[in-house]
């Protein structure tokens, strides 16, 4: 019988013969049991897991709708150093009711409300920069003692829904903590000045972040930059690393619509807050003009009132003359 070459069959599979009868040949039969390309139609049972995952895809979509939302967190704008700050977290536990409500500054976690967690409800875990004050906080809003400039980052509120669920929901925020000084200074005002003089006045912001706009006011007239009556002068690093002095000069002829009281006022805004110092100063008339005499009748000045000074002596001499005469 002659020799029938086995063919070669690639990839994984299995081999059956059988002889035929007929024939006299040997009959070969294979499965193949490679991977299908993937250029190959899906199969229905894989057509039914797509399925499958699609439906559940939803439902874990109807899910999040149903459980806790956390819509906004909301912080001072700006926050200010040594001024105390309210953070807010704005959520709904939809139907599923909430287990814990966490904060965290910077990925870090800081305040936790758990109310499961008797006696510890709520936990201040104490890290650089922020200080929470525990008797007024609670699930929707954290109160934190005085800000410091450490206390600058993103804010996180983070709520998680009751078991078996435990899902969750985020939102943050961030806080810019601006450092004011108490009030400006001003240098080199003096308490009166008359008509025809030029005031000129140095105020000063100290220690301020961002460095202070300053502007001047003269009887609630804004003097600016623009006016070209107030130069700006250059920043000054403040005491500390990130603080800033700012200065400005103030040069201004006063006229007699300043008179007899002109309030100066210098403004220092850092951001949208601001500070202010303001004086009152006196303003009188002209500078070559001098109290009237009270013989003068004219409306300029009058030598006579230094005469009323001689008039007893005059008359007392004329006096001792006529009795003299008498005799």
């Amino acid at each position: 019988m002659p020799h029938t070459p086995v063919p070669h069959l690639s990839g994984p599979f299995n081999a059956h013969a059988h002889h035929d009868k007929m024939t006299g040949e040997m009959k070969y039969a294979t499965t193949d049991h490679s991977i299908p390309s993937s250029s190959s139609s899906s199969s229905p049972p894989q057509r039914l897991l797509l399925l499958l995952l699609l439906v559940l895809s939803t439902m874990s979509m109807m899910k999040g709708v149903s459980g806790v939302q956390v819509h906004s967190v909301k912080v001072p704008n700006p926050g200010v150093q040594g001024r105390p700050a309210k953070l807010e977290c704005v959520w709904s536990a939809g139907d599923r009711g909430f287990y814990s409500v966490r904060w965290y500054k910077d990925e870090e976690q800081f305040y936790s409300f758990v109310p499961k967690n008797k006696p510890q409800v709520k936990v201040d875990h104490d890290i650089r920069g922020v200080s929470v004050e525990l008797n007024k906080s609670d699930e929707r809003v954290v109160s934190l003692r005085g800000l410091q400039l450490e206390s600058e980052g993103v804010y996180r509120c983070e709520v998680m829904s009751e078991s078996p669920y435990f899902e969750s929901s985020f939102a943050s925020s961030n806080l810019t903590v601006v450092a004011l000084p108490e009030a400006p200074t001003l240098s080199g005002l003096r308490n009166s000045y008359r008509v025809g003089e030029t005031m000129n006045v140095i105020c000063t912001a100290k220690d301020t972040r961002p460095p202070a706009l300053l502007t001047f006011y003269m009887n609630t007239e804004p003097i600016t930059t623009e006016s070209g009556r107030m130069t700006t002068l250059p920043i000054r690093e403040g005491s500390m690393p990130g603080l800033y002095h700012t200065s400005a000069v103030l040069e201004r002829p006063l006229g007699s619509r300043h008179s007899p009281i002109v309030k100066v006022v210098c403004q220092a805004k850092v951001l949208t807050v601001s500070t202010k110092v303001e004086v009152n100063v006196e303003v009188h008339g002209h500078s070559g003009s001098a109290p009237l005499s009270l013989l003068n009748t004219g409306s300029g000045p009058s030598p006579a009132f230094p005469a009323l000074l001689l008039l007893p002596a005059l008359l007392l001499t004329c006096l001792t003359h006529l009795l003299a005469a008498a005799r």
